[in-house]
């Protein structure tokens, strides 16, 4: 049987999945368009390029999710505490870089960031940390 904080950090991540889902959804036009504007990749159409990085970055979250919430993968774990760090870096030079903004979209970021925060912390409780480190 799994821990508590093994739930816990099941039901947070997969929160905070949805809303990075949500926000790729909500800012979908917008990012095709500046693909375009950019340039993108030469002889592939932007939203095809996007699609695929979004698709190799859900997967890649669900595959760690997994391989830690049902698998008591240390690696995935680790990698998964990496990605918040690099999240965490990227999203403060955001902010310190183009400002603090106000719309749906950043509000729903900064609240998937924190959930995400909230559910990687589950992953270095006691209880977890035996649960991880027995299998």
């Amino acid at each position: 049987m799994r821990p508590n904080s093994i739930v816990q950090f099941e039901r947070l991540f997969l929160v905070s999945f949805v809303i990075n889902v949500l926000i790729y959804v909500l800012t979908w036009h917008s990012s095709v368009a500046a693909l375009t504007a950019r340039g993108g990749m030469p002889g592939m159409d932007a939203g095809t390029v996007l699609a695929v990085f979004v698709g190799v970055n859900l997967l890649a979250q669900l595959g760690l999710y997994y391989l830690v919430a049902r698998r008591a993968s240390v690696i995935a774990k680790w990698i998964l505490s990496v990605w918040f760090v690099v999240a965490a870096t990227s999203l403060a030079y955001q902010a310190f870089q183009l400002g603090l903004r106000v719309s749906l979209v950043s509000a729903l970021g900064w609240i998937g960031f924190l959930i995400f925060a909230w559910s990687i912390s589950y992953l270095f409780k006691p209880d977890a940390e035996a649960w991880l480190g027995k299998r």
